[in-house]
């Protein structure tokens, strides 16, 4: 937040309050002041402000200076109740003290801890751990309960999750104590069922029995399998106690009314397990008890489901020197359109989206190399945007012409950029300030650097293999003499497939049926290529095609420019092959990469066209 000290601070949340808590408020506004006012006469006071005043003197001697302030203050605070927000505000000019806005009603909220009956704030952090756990002396004592509780709401979250086994103990007691007091349960919202709800989603083949006692007057927590075996919840895996335990500690502190804030829920768990967390936890500790809930993860498959669900709203964060002055740092994602969908489905790994963000569309084959290397050689450029690998120059230029049209439209905020390899298709991308090609043959073009090339094979060799900058060009030239013929074929192909593919045409009259249609063209086509084999792919018009692409990759060979004109990555695959001792050439690749990256080398051609697309 504070960036630049010289620059002001201001910090506003709104709250509203539910119809319940107001009503508690108001029937029991004087009896907390009172013990809050004596807990702040006294320096001690308990999470709810209650306090036992055990010398009668100081009650006599306070006790009607307690009882006015108590008045008074409740009296202040019933104004303000019917509000339909309350306002909380924090503001701080530099070299000055901070400053909030008043309000009698959040003072007091934060002031006590009653999560059955006045919301809180509910903090989860991301550091758990889950040691193995043996039942200690049971507490059934509400108010020790919620002293303990309050001590690490927002704080010491390192201790909640230790002693779960007790609380559940303790929660199970009080069930049963209620249900022969005559308090009739909510068979769904107990804590036996919404665990069989929790096994079922995320364990199937497992259940768990419950606390179970024994003959000797013990609890017992088994786990059962498909087999009948059973053992204890300390044995589960560490993601099944990450889903368990978290949720009975969650369960446990029972809050209503309030905020849940859980910090990398995703900890520990694989893919499959966290898709499944935000759905639960919104069914049972959203809905249930009234509760918001906020989940701050980098977890892509939580992200896939929650974006998918109406009752969450998902958000991207920004660091606030990405964000420009003005512009909020939390961008909302919406997956309700079917544009904005599609552009989800192709970003990937969604912790990374950003919909207001420039989207580059990258030419790239299944590996995603451009993205990869984008990313590792341009870390900064890479969180700015979001990379989409799309395949072919084709499906490149058919996505950008649709995306951008869309954009330009209102319809997606993003705006949309592409970067393909020059190679021999350019021309294939239709020119627009938007669509940029590398100035080489392919993004690997840019790994041909003697220096780096040296340090990476003398490492992949543990040290084996000793050659000079000098060698290392010169065998990389040899490499790219020896893939001539090769590339030539390339080129060659393209060309005659341009042809080939230019001579058809299955358009025809709207007027004419499908068959009449359809048959007139499949005939001008045939005519067309007919034309085509016959004039400019005879075998002489195909040896002169071939005989200009050689022979303008031998004068690249001779001036120099080789290294731009043909095939990186063929080129290092050769070298590999020759001088790599057994190296595959993609493990060579990205030492290649790692080691650029740790010089912070980056390449003149990338950074000019990254530059360009930063700058638009």
């Amino acid at each position: 937040m504070l960036y630049d000290p010289k620059k002001s601070l201001s910090i506003s949340i709104e709250f509203q309050i539910s119809s319940s808590e107001i009503g508690f408020l108001r029937a029991h506004a004087v009896d907390i002041y009172r013990g809050l006012n004596w807990s702040h006469l006294l320096r001690r006071r308990g999470a709810v402000g209650d306090m036992e005043i055990v010398n009668p003197l100081t009650k006599q001697a306070d006790g009607e200076i307690v009882e006015a302030q108590a008045l008074a203050l409740s009296e202040d605070l019933l104004k303000t109740l019917d509000q339909p927000s309350h306002l909380a505000r924090l503001a701080m000019e530099p070299g000055q003290a901070p400053s909030t806005v008043r309000s009698p009603l959040l003072e007091l909220m934060f002031a006590v801890y009653q999560p059955d009956y006045l919301g809180v704030l509910e903090y989860q952090g991301p550091i758990r751990s889950y040691d193995r756990e043996q039942i200690g002396g049971l507490n059934l004592q509400i108010q020790d309960t919620s002293n303990k509780k309050a001590q690490h709401a927002l704080y010491n979250t390192k201790s909640k999750y230790t002693g779960v086994k007790t609380e559940m103990a303790q929660s199970y007691i009080r069930e049963i104590l209620a249900e022969r007091a005559g308090v009739e349960l909510v068979k769904e919202t107990t804590l036996m069922a919404t665990l069989d709800e929790l096994f079922n989603n995320f364990f199937p083949g497992k259940k768990f029995l419950g606390p179970i006692p024994t003959k000797e007057g013990a609890l017992e927590f088994p786990v059962q399998l498909e087999s009948g075996k059973t053992h204890d919840i300390n044995e589960l895996s560490s993601g099944e106690k990450e889903v368990l335990l978290g949720y009975l500690r969650l369960r446990n502190s029972a809050p209503r009314n309030s905020i849940v804030l859980l910090d990398e829920p995703e900890l520990h768990l694989n893919p499959r397990l966290a898709r499944s967390l935000p759905r639960f936890y919104e069914k049972h500790l959203s809905k249930a008890l009234s509760n918001q809930i906020w989940l701050v993860t980098h977890s892509d498959a939580i992200l896939r489901e929650a974006v998918q669900e109406p009752s969450y709203a998902v958000f991207h964060m920004q660091p606030a020197a990405q964000v420009a002055s003005g512009t909020d740092q939390a961008d909302k994602i919406s997956a309700g359109a079917d544009l904005e969908n599609a552009i989800i489905d192709l970003v990937g790994d969604l912790a990374s989206y950003n919909p207001r963000s420039k989207v580059v569309l990258l030419e790239g084959e299944t590996s995603e190399i451009d993205a990869k290397i984008i990313t590792q050689l341009f870390p900064a450029f890479a969180d700015r945007v979001s990379l989409v690998s799309l395949g072919s120059k084709k499906n490149v230029r058919s996505a950008h012409i649709i995306l951008e049209k869309a954009a330009v439209q209102g319809r997606l905020d993003a705006r949309f950029f592409a970067i393909v390899d020059r190679d021999f298709g350019g021309d294939q991308l239709v020119p627009s300030p938007r669509r940029f090609s590398w100035d080489v043959y392919h993004i690997e073009n840019y790994l041909l650097s003697p220096s780096f090339i040296k340090e990476a094979l003398h490492a992949a060799s543990l040290g084996v293999i000793r050659l000079s900058e000098e060698a290392v060009l010169g065998e990389l030239r040899n490499s790219a003499v020896a893939t001539l013929d090769e590339i030539t074929r390339i080129k060659l192909r393209e060309q005659v497939n341009a042809r080939l593919v230019g001579a058809l045409s299955l358009g025809f009259d709207s007027s004419l049926n499908n068959v009449d249609g359809f048959s007139a063209a499949a005939n001008r086509s045939l005519n067309a290529l007919t034309k085509v084999v016959g004039s400019e792919l005879q075998p002489e018009n195909i040896a002169e095609m071939e005989k200009s692409i050689s022979d303008g990759l031998r004068v690249s060979l001779a001036n120099g420019t080789w290294m731009s004109e043909f095939r990186g990555r063929n080129i290092l695959r050769h070298f590999v092959g020759v001088h790599g001792a057994g190296t595959p050439y993609e493990h060579l690749r990205n030492l290649l990469v790692a080691r650029m990256r740790e010089s912070q080398y980056e390449p003149p051609g990338m950074k000019a066209v990254i530059a360009s697309i930063l700058n638009a």
